[in-house]
């Protein structure tokens, strides 16, 4: 089934801004299938921007466009944030990244005696991933919960394994606290942001920091506003901008704010106490893209998604934020960088011999007829035809339309799968390619399917 439609606003609505080029071309088909308000975009060479663009609505009810220059929640990216003043504190030599965090928590429980700073940042603590006093609907103090986090047993002893953690970095705001003397988010304004004149980026509980931007979230279909989280949480306490992280991407490639020693510590994997190692740093995941170097970080709070990705060896950064919850941009951040460096797109899967043409034909006529919201109903079960009829009422047919003319469509895959026939195929529209799977019976008729960028 279908699973990105909502009622939506025409592609001729949809402001331009500046001239259009292939990148903006994918861009726009992106955020017509994704059903995203707003999308700002910014690309970096070399420390340097050679991209900034707004798209869509950052306010959907006064129309207001996005630009560059737009404010949006960053959530989980905020992490890199409290790394790096953590950092800033080492090079300060007030702390030290494998201090027991009891040497600076002096009423934490005996049980985090094995704790350091280090297994903080990259996830090896132990600490459970949320508990319920860290409720982002209400104001609790940072303090009062990580002493509520004192009472929950560790998951597992300091360094045995990865799990993802928020309250890692709760923690992490209090040592940054009694380190420094200053409050956590005073502290990252005036040591992080400040330094590299990221003068846009704030928390995201300050009074006027989204300006103009409104976030949305998807409910039944619909694009709605989304539910406002009031209480700041270190683990994605920031708004920013997509210039803002173009300015952060910079001091990256240089001394300005973080020694090479400090910025190289970032970017190590986390090893456990097997010898193994996880692909995780200080608030940065480092898998590799298609053979190519790469970090980055998403983030996502309701409303609001963002993604930093950063190809080290190609020296190409991308940053896209977008005022929707619950999408993922990493296809995006990797496409679009593409457009500057051809090696980083994914090679394209061949297609294969197709044995039965008629099938194929059935799902062109089919990919036709459900751009004018009709379908052959004998082509599905009962169950499947049902998800289809409610992925029309949800404006499916929209979201083909918008995508023009389709243009050809290829066998990628056919096999058996028990008493079932699985096949994919590649839709290519003008701007956008689109990968659909049907599961069919021994009837011929489609049991499940799906379609995704």
């Amino acid at each position: 089934m279908f699973l990105k439609s909502c009622t939506w606003i025409s592609v001729l609505s949809l402001p331009v801004i500046g001239l259009a080029d292939k990148v903006d071309d994918y861009v726009r088909a992106e955020m017509l299938w994704q059903k995203i308000p707003g999308l700002s975009i910014a690309v970096c060479k070399n420390g340097k921007v050679i991209k900034a663009q707004g798209y869509g609505y950052s306010n959907l009810e006064t129309h207001a466009p996005a630009k560059a220059s737009t404010p949006y929640k960053i959530g989980s990216i905020s992490k890199q944030f409290l790394a790096a003043g953590v950092l800033v504190l080492v090079q300060q030599k007030k702390i030290s990244l494998d201090d027991s965090i009891r040497k600076h928590l002096l009423s934490a429980p005996e049980a985090w005696s094995g704790i350091t700073i280090r297994n903080l940042l990259n996830h090896t603590s132990g600490l459970v991933r949320e508990i319920p006093a860290a409720d982002p609907s209400k104001q609790t103090p940072n303090a009062k919960i990580v002493e509520e986090l004192y009472n929950v047993p560790l998951r597992f002893a300091p360094g045995q394994k990865w799990e993802y953690s928020n309250m890692g970095y709760f923690v992490l705001a209090e040592v940054i606290q009694k380190a420094s003397g200053q409050p956590w988010n005073e502290f990252i304004q005036k040591e992080v942001f400040t330094p590299i004149r990221m003068s846009n980026t704030h928390e995201a509980t300050r009074k006027g920091a989204l300006k103009q931007s409104k976030g949305y979230d998807t409910r039944n279909g619909q694009i709605q506003s989304a539910e406002i989280w009031p209480a700041l949480r270190p683990s994605g306490a920031f708004v920013s901008t997509v210039l803002d992280f173009a300015k952060w991407d910079a001091a990256l490639n240089g001394n300005s704010l973080l020694n090479q020693a400090s910025r190289e510590q970032m970017w190590i994997p986390a090893k456990l106490a097997s010898g193994q190692t996880k692909a995780y740093g200080f608030g940065w995941f480092l898998d590799p893209w298609n053979g190519h170097h790469r970090v980055y970080h998403s983030g996502g709070v309701p409303g609001f998604v963002a993604e930093f990705q950063r190809f080290t060896d190609e020296r190409i950064s991308v940053i896209v934020m977008a005022n929707i919850g619950n999408r993922d941009l990493s296809d995006i951040a990797v496409r679009v960088a593409g457009f500057y460096k051809k090696d980083l797109v994914e090679p394209t899967r061949k297609a294969i011999a197709d044995a039965n043409p008629a099938f194929t034909t059935k799902v062109r006529r089919l990919l036709l007829s459900l751009a004018n919201g009709k379908f052959d109903q004998s082509f599905f079960t009962p169950e499947a035809e049902r998800g289809v009829v409610a992925d029309i009422a949800n404006g499916f047919p929209q979201s083909l339309r918008e995508q023009g003319n389709l243009r050809n469509i290829e066998l990628l895959e056919s096999k058996p799968e028990g008493k079932k026939h699985v096949y994919m195929y590649r839709a290519m529209y003008k701007h956008l390619t689109l990968y659909v799977t049907f599961a069919v019976n021994e009837e011929s008729r489609i049991e499940k399917w799906s379609m995704a960028d």
